[in-house]
């Protein structure tokens, strides 16, 4: 077992650039509840101590589980058709990094 975790595959952690977090949200959180109901998965947002080295300012780390594995790609599907939906502006302001 991993951290309180049952023995199902490991989490699958997304790196979310700050200007697309808000299309996984949602206003008072209802995007990401939608997924969590619609997959059945375990979706979250971690906190910023666990972002990695690589992070820029503004950027989420979310950790998407689940048993059955088929949640959990429900789950990425879900969340990889929103961030395709919502790219970027090229005209926006590049972030720096945290480190």
């Amino acid at each position: 077992q991993r951290e309180g975790r049952g023995p199902g595959p490991p989490p699958f952690r997304l790196l979310v650039p700050g200007q697309q977090v808000g299309c996984l949200i949602g206003k008072g959180g209802s995007i990401i509840k939608a997924m969590r109901e619609e997959s059945g998965a375990h979706i979250k947002v971690l906190n910023s101590e666990q972002l990695p080295g690589c992070a820029l300012e503004g950027d989420e780390l979310l950790e998407i589980g689940a048993s059955p594995p088929h949640a959990c790609a429900a789950a990425v599907q879900a969340v990889s058709t929103r961030l395709r939906a919502y790219v970027p502006r090229p005209d926006a302001p590049i972030a720096m990094p945290l480190a």
